[in-house]
């Protein structure tokens, strides 16, 4: 495990966390003894927080690596096993459930001509406990960035489209950004950080009325 006062660990939100995820940060500082994280309000968005994140990393000499656990994600102590100076970007495999189909996956991508040029990385559940591995994309919901890589690419943004709306997150635009400078991004499928979304009961309503009416048909 790395030198954990070469750490920083951030919780970006835009204000909501799980009560959940605090006890389970303060678990892991009670009985593992790792530093509590920084939970950081973004002033409009988490990719606010975020970048607020990467200043105070850079401000300290002492911090080589910044660990960013999501606040809707309960972490695990495998998520510092999973940082070594040999990755410059890693991240954790994440459960998503997308909210328009029923069908789990995990956050990691790879580039695809679709649409938006990425589709879930195939084969991922047959991955899982296999260690880490290059991949073209992960999701930020468990990631951990080297310190030459925060100083060296520009803060998180995300792409907007025509109509002012976000049409790409800030991690695959981050991943695709060292990629194309030849920089690895890194998934340990070892890892394990569990995803604790809060559901609107509306959309999750809605969302079994159209699976149930599939399933009639």
């Amino acid at each position: 495990m790395i030198d954990l006062s070469t750490l920083l660990i951030g919780v970006p939100t835009r204000g909501s966390i799980h009560a959940d995820i605090v006890n389970a940060w303060q678990d892991l500082h009670t009985n593992e003894g790792i530093p509590l994280p920084r939970y950081m309000r973004g002033h409009l968005t988490a990719v606010d927080a975020r970048n607020r994140l990467r200043l105070i990393a850079l401000a300290s000499p002492a911090t080589q690596f910044l660990l960013m656990v999501d606040d809707d994600v309960i972490p695990d102590r495998s998520l510092l096993t999973m940082i070594d100076p040999t990755y410059p970007l890693v991240g954790a495999p994440v459960m998503i459930q997308h909210a328009d189909a029923n069908v789990p996956f995990f956050n990691v991508y790879h580039r695809h001509p679709t649409a938006d040029g990425w589709m879930p990385d195939p084969g991922m559940f047959e991955k899982i406990g296999t260690g880490p591995a290059v991949v073209d994309a992960i999701g930020f919901g468990a990631v951990a960035i080297r310190r030459d890589i925060l100083a060296g690419f520009p803060p998180f943004w995300l792409t907007i489209d025509e109509s002012g709306v976000a049409s790409r997150s800030e991690d695959l635009v981050y991943c695709q950004l060292l990629t194309d400078a030849g920089i690895d991004v890194w998934c340990d499928w070892n890892a394990r950080a569990l995803h604790q979304p809060l559901v609107n009961l509306q959309v999750l309503q809605e969302r079994n009325a159209r699976a149930f009416a599939t399933y009639q048909r």
